[in-house]
């Protein structure tokens, strides 16, 4: 991938939508939700808030993605917190793993079904997960053909 490709954007309407609601509206839901019922006060809102401008960013320009990776982690930490706070409200006892598993596994499927995802349709016997997977194995510097065609087709 050249840097030229970072310019081309290739995104129907739904996959637009679909990046607004994965990396805006989802994390600027749990920052709200975390701030107005469940009053957690936590150091991690400015990065939060960077983390959602980001995301913003990626609907617009695509090396945004790369730098949104960076903040994941940070986002990962305040869900956690979120849950833990879930677990322990009172208000909400009755419901709260039903409501925790419920945001574990919303997160967990839009965050991951993509990267077990068949790209066959493109290379054959390939997954989306070999982008990441440069060599065959780090002692041997070979490279891995599929990886190669896979990253020139997309």
């Amino acid at each position: 991938m050249s840097l030229e490709n970072y310019g081309d954007y290739n995104y129907t309407i739904w996959g637009l939508v679909g990046i607004i609601v994965l990396y805006v509206l989802y994390p600027f839901i749990v920052m709200n939700a975390s701030t107005n019922f469940l009053n957690i006060k936590n150091s991690l809102y400015p990065f939060l808030r960077f983390f959602i401008l980001i995301g913003a960013f990626c609907s617009l320009f695509y090396i945004f993605f790369r730098f949104r990776n960076y903040f994941t982690p940070i986002f990962f930490v305040f869900l956690t917190e979120v849950v833990h706070s879930i677990f322990r409200n009172k208000k909400i006892k009755e419901f709260r793993k039903i409501i925790s598993f419920l945001i574990l596994f919303f997160f967990a499927f839009m965050h991951s079904y993509k990267y077990f995802s068949d790209t066959s349709e493109k290379v054959d016997s390939s997954r989306w997960y070999s982008l990441w997977y440069p060599y065959n194995s780090i002692f041997d510097k070979d490279t891995d053909p599929t990886r190669e065609r896979l990253f020139n087709e997309l």
